[in-house]
């Protein structure tokens, strides 16, 4: 597998295609302070997708935004959607290996040949554009793809997970049914604000007149500003909390596994569900799964219907890679992709409470993060930090930096590794089966590490692996 995620025995017609995607402007690979507001245009976006044929007019949509939560949100309503019979895009960010893994249909990524004739739609179009077209960047054109792949595959609805914010991103042009916020939390501040507050409403700009928007947002001054974005922009707005009670709330007893899986009762104006099991690990997953829950089974007024055994169902089959995802288990190891302070503690509580001889945090993160705060929080709950940076991606913090931060929050024994394969091997000099090591801070750390322990055969691989 190559470094953008192409296997050696590819077509050159399909390396041509994936060459000219990376070869456009990524800010997944940009630090914050390469771009600002001014870079994201949805006129641009809206240009290219009259150019391929406006495929996003004929897609009905789920839109969720959130600064965590929002890609386990999207995966379990796009699982339940498809336990009931339809079928389902699903649209997310960023992918592990292979950038088809963006846009599945049903669970599968498109074929090598179809990704081929994608980006020979998105191309012509881009031409079309003239110097306009030059500056259209990764997302947007991947994004276009995904609905343009929606369409010609004939999807019944599709479940897209906004990029960055939610007001100026490209997905925001889809047409939805229910939008959702899973949450606010400090991330990206530089493009969508200092306060917690300003970040609600950049995110709340996926708000759309008469479309129901779920909001599982705690924080009192962004839960207030999503309620005047939602009043401004004439949307409904049901709350956790408020109109969706989460009720019960229990350490599941069908799901056997060394982490903490929860169960809850649900109920929610569009009626009740009981033992809901919530199939990602963590007490932060349920309030995910609640609104995934209440925007799956509200959409019956649109011609669907997803019934208590479809949720059931449903939640069972969904799977989402690194999302406290165990890879080993003597020693355990964990993968996670928390990237900000709220999403790090999250990680910390859990690992607080699970048994071990000795805990290790493998630790990366990202030049545009708050990693002081991130590393700050997290070091306590670890007998040991290893720190590292990915290679994946040019944005990582130098693990020099991050051997000092190590040291002020953390009295017990630090150690710099080069690279994860080198956090890896000195891991394995004196591991022991009653060990844990937990390897966080950056999706793009979680990501290589996986990659180090995962076959790409294995059957808990990524949709284009398996």
């Amino acid at each position: 597998m190559s470094s953008t995620g192409v296997p050696q025995d590819s077509s050159p017609e399909y390396r041509d295609a994936v060459a000219y995607l990376y070869g456009r402007i990524n800010y997944e690979r940009l630090s914050a302070q390469s771009f600002t507001h001014s870079d994201f245009k949805l006129q641009r976006m809206r240009r290219l997708l009259d150019l391929v044929g406006s495929p996003e007019a004929t897609i009905p949509v789920i839109h969720v935004a959130g600064t965590k939560g929002k890609g386990s949100t999207s995966t379990m309503s796009a699982a339940m959607l498809q336990a009931a019979g339809y079928r389902v895009g699903l649209y997310t960010s960023p992918h592990l290996n292979r950038f088809e893994e963006r846009f599945l249909v049903d669970g599968e990524c498109a074929t090598e040949a179809e990704v081929v004739e994608l980006v020979d739609a998105v191309r012509r179009a881009e031409l079309a554009m003239g110097d306009e077209g030059e500056r259209l960047t990764f997302f947007e054109l991947t994004t276009a793809m995904a609905w343009l792949h929606f369409q010609r595959r004939q999807v019944r609805i599709a479940v897209l997970e906004v990029g960055l914010g939610g007001r100026l991103d490209s997905t925001n042009l889809c047409h939805p049914l229910t939008t959702i916020i899973s949450s606010i939390s400090r991330d990206h501040m530089k493009l969508l604000g200092e306060t917690l507050a300003s970040i609600a409403r950049e995110k709340a700009g996926i708000a759309k007149r008469g479309v129901q928007m779920l909001s599982g947002v705690t924080p009192r001054d962004a839960v207030e500003a999503i309620r005047e974005s939602c009043s401004r922009a004439e949307a409904p707005l049901w709350e956790i909390g408020r109109e969706i009670e989460v009720r019960n709330v229990r350490l599941s007893t069908t799901v056997e596994t060394v982490l903490p899986h929860y169960e809850f009762d649900l109920s929610s104006p569009n009626g009740a569900i009981d033992n809901v099991a919530v199939p990602l690990a963590g007490r932060h997953q349920v309030e995910n799964a609640a609104l995934a829950v209440t925007a799956v089974t509200g959409l019956q007024p649109h011609g669907f219907s997803v019934d208590a055994d479809a949720v059931h169902r449903g939640l069972r089959n969904a799977r989402l890679p690194l999302r406290l995802e165990i890879l080993r288990r003597a020693p355990l190891v964990i993968v996670d992709a928390a990237h900000n302070d709220a999403s790090m503690e999250a990680v910390r509580d859990t690992i607080r409470g699970l048994p071990a001889s000795r805990k290790t945090l493998v630790f990366a993160s990202s030049k545009d993060k708050e990693t002081a705060r991130i590393l700050e929080i997290a070091a306590p709950a670890f007998d040991r930090i290893l720190v590292t940076q990915y290679l994946s991606n040019p944005r990582a913090v130098p693990p020099e930096e991050l051997l000092v931060l190590a040291r002020q929050f953390s009295s017990r024994e630090t150690i710099l590794a080069a690279s994860p394969l080198e956090a890896w091997q000195r891991i394995q000099v004196d591991a022991q089966p009653q060990d844990l090591v937990c390897v966080t801070g950056s999706f793009f750390l979680a990501a290589e590490f996986r990659d180090l322990l995962v076959s790409p055969t294995d059957p808990t691989g990524t949709p284009c692996e398996r």
